[in-house]
C-alpha cells in the first residue's frame, strides 16, 4: 500500500475526534514529522502505534453505541482478524443505513460518528486484508451502492486517492476501480476515463473498462470520444461492447472498419447482438475478413440471426468457412450451422463430417451439430459416417463415441426407430467404432435412452462382453427399458443350457446385481 496517504488520512481522523488525549495530540505530531523521506520499513512501526491509539479512542467514543457489532469488529480491527471485521461490519450494516439517514438531524449527535468509524473499518480492511477480504469489502460496497439514505461521498474520496496514486499498490488500486464502478457519479465516471487514458498496467485498464461499462448510457458519450485516440480506441470499444445497449451502435458502426483486427473483432461480436437492419451486412461482410477474428466474431453473429433465413442464403454463405485455414473458424462454423438447423445445414455438416481428412475437433463439433437438428437428412449424415474408408478417413474412437451418443438424443419416434435398427446391426458387425470400451458402454446407454423393446435381445447379447463395464451398462439399460420384460429373458436363459458359457456367465451376473423394481 501507499503508506504515507494512509497515514495522512487516519491522523486527519484522529484529528476530528472529540475526545484527543494528550498522547493522541504527541503521535499526531510525530506522524506529521516522519511520513516525510522516512524509510518504509519505519511507517509499520507508526501504523501499530496509530493503531493502538485509535483502538482505544474508538472504545471511549462508541462504547454507548445502539449497535455492538461495530465495538466486536474494533477488536477484531485491533488483531488484525480481517474476516471477523467484515463479518461484523456486515451485521452492522442495517444499523448503518439508519445512522446514515440521521447524520443531519440535530437529535442525533453520535449518527457521524458511527458512520464514520464504519467507514474507517471498512477502508482499513480494504488496506491490509488479504485478496478474499478485500473481495468481500467490494460486495458490501455494491450494497451500500444501492442505499440512497447513505452518502458515499467519503468513501469514494478514498478510493479515488488511491486510484489515482501511481505509488499504491496495484492490487488495491485494482479493487478501488472495481469498487467505483458502484459509485455511478460524474465525479466517479471522470476519474475512470482518466484512468483508462493513462493506467500502465493492463489489468487495471481492464479493471477500469468493466466499472466504466456499469455506467451505462453515462459513459457512452465519454468512450466515444475516447475512439478517436489510436491509444484509448481499444479499451473504448471493449467498454462499448459491455454495455450493450442501442446507444452503442454508431460507435461501434464506426471502428468496423479500424485497421486492428482486435478492433474489428470485438465491434462485430458486439453488433451481433442488436437486431437493427445496419448489421446484418456488416456481420455478413466480415466473413470474408482476412483476419480469422474477426471471420469467426461475424460467424458467432449470425449463428444466432436465423430469423434472417428468410431474407439471407445463410447457410451458402457460412459452408466455405467449414473449410476455412484458421480451425477455430472451422469449428465454429459448424456450431453456427446447427443453430440455424434447416436440410441445407444439415446436408453442409454431413460433407464435412465424412470428408477425407477432415481434423477430428471439426467432426466432433459437426456431429454435435447434427444431433442438435434432429432431422432425417441429420440421422442419415451420422449414420452416413460409420460407412466411410478407413484407410482414408482415420477417425478416433472419441469421435465414434461422440456419434453413439448424439443418436441416443434423437426425440422423434420415426428418427429413433431408424437409429435403433443402426445400432442393431453395428453391434453385429465388426467395425471399429465398437472395439473400445468406452464406445460399447455409449451403445448399450444410447439404446436405453431410445427405450424401445427391440433393444433387449441386443443388450442382453453384450452381457457375454468380457468387460464389466460393459456388462453394467448393459444391464441399467435393460431396467431403463423394460424391468419386468428384461427379467423373465435373463431367467430364461440362465435355465436354458443352449447358450454359451460367456453368456450364461453374464446373465448369471445380471440376475445376482438386478434391481427390482
Amino acid at each position: 500500500m501507499h503508506c504515507e496517504t494512509y497515514l495522512r488520512q487516519w491522523v486527519s481522523h484522529l484529528l476530528k475526534q472529540d475526545c484527543k488525549s494528550s498522547h493522541s495530540w504527541a503521535l499526531d505530531s510525530i506522524v506529521c514529522q516522519q511520513t516525510v523521506n522516512r524509510p518504509s520499513t519505519d511507517y509499520q512501526k507508526i501504523i501499530n502505534r496509530l493503531s493502538t491509539d485509535m483502538f482505544n479512542i474508538s472504545q471511549n467514543t462508541l462504547v454507548q453505541s445502539e449497535d455492538p457489532a461495530l465495538l466486536q469488529a474494533q477488536r477484531a480491527a485491533h488483531v488484525e482478524d480481517w474476516a471477523r471485521v467484515i463479518q461484523w461490519l456486515q451485521r452492522s450494516l442495517p444499523h448503518l443505513i439508519q445512522q446514515a439517514s440521521a447524520v443531519h438531524l440535530p437529535d442525533a449527535p453520535q449518527a457521524a460518528s458511527f458512520v464514520q468509524e464504519w467507514l474507517r473499518l471498512l477502508l482499513e480492511v480494504l488496506v491490509s486484508g488479504e485478496f478474499q477480504d478485500r473481495w468481500e469489502i467490494a460486495k458490501l460496497c455494491a450494497k451500500l451502492a444501492s442505499e440512497d439514505a447513505f452518502n458515499p461521498a467519503e468513501i469514494i474520496a478514498a478510493l479515488m486517492d488511491w486510484l489515482q496514486d501511481s505509488e499504491a499498490e496495484f492490487e488495491l488500486r485494482w479493487f478501488a476501480a472495481r469498487i467505483l464502478g458502484e459509485f455511478r457519479t460524474p465525479a466517479v465516471l471522470e476519474s475512470l476515463i482518466r484512468l483508462i487514458q493513462t493506467a500502465p498496467q493492463p489489468e487495471l485498464v481492464e479493471t477500469t473498462a468493466i466499472a466504466l461499462s456499469g455506467f451505462g448510457t453515462m459513459a457512452i458519450a465519454p468512450l466515444t470520444a475516447l475512439l478517436e485516440q489510436e491509444q484509448t480506441r481499444l479499451l473504448a470499444v471493449k467498454t462499448l461492447a459491455q454495455i450493450r445497449n442501442t446507444a452503442t451502435l454508431v460507435p461501434l458502426l464506426q471502428v468496423v472498419q479500424d485497421p486492428d483486427s482486435t478492433i474489428r473483432a470485438i465491434a462485430i461480436e458486439a453488433l451481433g447482438s442488436f437486431h437493427d437492419p445496419r448489421v446484418p451486412p456488416v456481420l455478413i461482410e466480415g466473413l470474408h475478413d482476412r483476419s480469422s477474428q474477426v471471420r469467426r466474431a461475424a460467424v458467432v453473429g449470425l449463428s444466432f440471426r436465423a430469423d434472417l433465413l428468410p431474407t439471407y442464403d445463410l447457410v451458402s454463405l457460412l459452408q466455405p468457412l467449414l473449410w476455412d485455414i484458421d480451425d477455430s473458424v472451422c469449428v465454429q462454423t459448424a456450431i453456427a450451422l446447427g443453430r440455424l438447423g434447416n436440410d441445407a445445414a444439415a446436408t453442409a455438416l454431413s460433407e464435412v463430417l465424412c470428408a477425407p481428412f477432415t481434423p477430428n475437433d471439426l467432426r466432433l463439433e459437426a456431429i454435435r451439430a447434427l444431433g442438435w437438428i434432429q432431422s432425417p437428412l441429420a440421422l442419415q449424415g451420422l449414420c452416413q459416417f460409420f460407412s466411410l474408408s478407413l484407410d482414408q478417413n482415420p477417425v478416433s474412437p472419441r469421435v465414434y463415441q461422440e456419434a453413439l451418443v448424439a443418436l441416443g438424443r434423437l426425440e422423434s419416434p420415426a428418427l429413433q426407430q431408424t437409429a435403433l435398427k443402426f445400432l442393431v446391426n453395428l453391434l453385429q458387425s465388426h467395425h471399429p467404432a465398437i472395439e473400445p470400451t468406452a464406445n460399447k458402454q455409449a451403445i448399450a446407454l444410447t439404446l436405453g435412452q431410445l427405450g424401445h423393446r427391440a433393444a433387449i435381445d441386443p443388450l442382453i447379447e453384450l452381457l457375454a462382453d468380457a468387460n464389466p463395464g460393459v456388462r453394467f451398462h448393459a444391464i441399467a439399460a435393460l431396467q431403463q427399458i423394460d424391468a419386468h420384460l428384461a427379467h423373465q429373458k435373463l431367467a430364461a436363459i440362465a435355465q436354458a443350457s443352449n447358450y454359451p458359457a460367456t453368456l450364461k456367465a453374464g446373465v448369471a451376473i445380471a440376475l445376482q446385481e438386478w434391481r427390482q423394481p
